[in-house]
């Protein structure tokens, strides 16, 4: 396996170049597909090799959790944080300074010796090693990478109207413990004396305690002499509703959960056929969980109190469960590659002490249930009309 510390991503200046290092790294790992899916899968990562050949090929960044499996397969693990930010930099046009832009800092008495390695925040050779003290990474800032340190990178500007090597003034009123903040290029981080900083008591200032002090407990009584105790007409306790407060704050488990039947908490919602044999695809069914373990469920928010709910094949990829329209199996739920088009769902808690939910597609007045109201295993997810029947009614888990 190559040295894979001297292969930066932040010498890619667009997509292409991006895809370019890609390939660069694959080929620095001497694996093959297979085998960076296979090793993908060790890892608890999903990186069908189809998905990842196709990306390869192609000149446009990919997904964050592809490329995460992607270069911890390839056994850079220690700088996702690295990649996640270059990729990151490059979807939102930012661009990061060339090699000849970077000023060359003068050589010192603590410069690490010739040959250093050069990968994420080692020294890149002599006179870049920082000034003993110094807790600052080498390396262009991060602002979206996972696990990257934030610092400016040499030769950044500092931000309009302040001097070069100037601290941030501290927040008004501030009393905290001295901030560390970056000084010039190759010195120690220094520090803003808050004693210093902080504006002197004044009497005004002990008059505006002296009054909180004593205005706050005249309103907390003022509050308290509401009928209901509520401090407000609009409550739901003066309108004589008290569950539904309960039942609003209550929210799924987004992230990976498994999605199960209320009524029959032993089986989870996972890929199947249909019984009647009638449709080629796959489409969502009810099996015992233990049988579940492929596909992964994972529970996207897209706002609004919408979620995508998509599934993780290690050879398929993903897919996002789509209401089908059309066709033999009509108003089932099919996973589909394409999530752009795919049904956004409103998880809507179960008006019963199950602690479910029910599955309301977002385009309709309608419910997800089982067929035919069916406890048995392989019976199928489908749209239906809302009755409030225990077949309508789910358990969103983490896991």
């Amino acid at each position: 396996m190559g040295n894979l510390g001297e292969l930066s991503p932040y010498e890619a200046r667009d997509a292409a170049g991006f895809v370019e290092s890609m390939r660069r790294l694959k080929e620095r790992s001497g694996l093959t597909y297979r085998e960076l899916e296979e090793r993908a899968a060790r890892n608890g990562d999903v990186l069908a090799r189809s998905t990842l050949a196709d990306i390869l090929r192609r000149t446009s960044l990919p997904r964050p959790d592809v490329l995460t499996a992607f270069v911890r397969a390839c056994g850079d693990g220690q700088r996702v944080g690295a990649w996640l930010d270059a990729r990151n930099r490059i979807a939102a046009g930012i661009a990061l300074p060339l090699p000849a832009e970077v000023p060359t800092p003068e050589p010192d008495a603590s410069a690490a010796a010739p040959g250093a390695p050069s990968g994420l925040g080692a020294p890149s050779g002599p006179g870049s090693a920082p000034a003993s003290g110094s807790t600052s990474v080498p390396g262009p800032a991060s602002d979206a990478g996972a696990g990257s340190t934030r610092t400016p990178a040499p030769g950044s500007a500092p931000a309009p109207g302040s001097a070069p090597g100037s601290a941030p003034a501290p927040a008004p009123g501030s009393a905290s413990a001295p901030a560390s903040v970056p000084g010039p290029a190759g010195a120690g981080p220094w520090t803003v004396d808050p004693i210093a900083s902080r504006p002197p008591r004044t009497k005004a200032r002990a008059v505006a305690l002296a009054i909180s002090v004593i205005v706050l407990p005249l309103a907390l009584a003022a509050w308290a002499l509401f009928p209901d105790g509520s401090g407000s007409p609009s409550t739901p306790a003066a309108s004589g509703s008290s569950a539904a407060p309960a039942a609003a704050s209550q929210a799924p488990a987004d992230g990976w959960v498994t999605i199960r039947p209320a009524r029959t908490p032993s089986l989870c919602l996972t890929d199947g056929r249909d019984r009647d044999g009638s449709y080629a695809s796959a489409v969502a069914v009810q099996l015992p969980c233990t049988q579940a373990t492929v596909p992964r469920t994972y529970l996207e928010p897209v706002g609004e109190g919408l979620y995508r709910i998509q599934w993780h094949h290690p050879q398929e990829g993903r897919g996002c469960l789509t209401v089908m329209s059309t066709g033999p199996v009509k108003g089932m739920l099919e996973p589909r590659n394409d999530c752009a088009p795919a049904t956004l769902f409103r998880l809507q808690p179960a008006a019963d002490s199950t602690g479910g939910f029910q599955l309301r597609p977002a385009n309709s007045s309608r419910c997800i249930g089982i067929v035919d109201n069916d406890i048995a295993k392989g019976a199928e997810a489908t749209e239906e009309r809302c009755t409030g029947a225990a077949d309508q009614r789910f358990l969103v888990r983490a896991g």
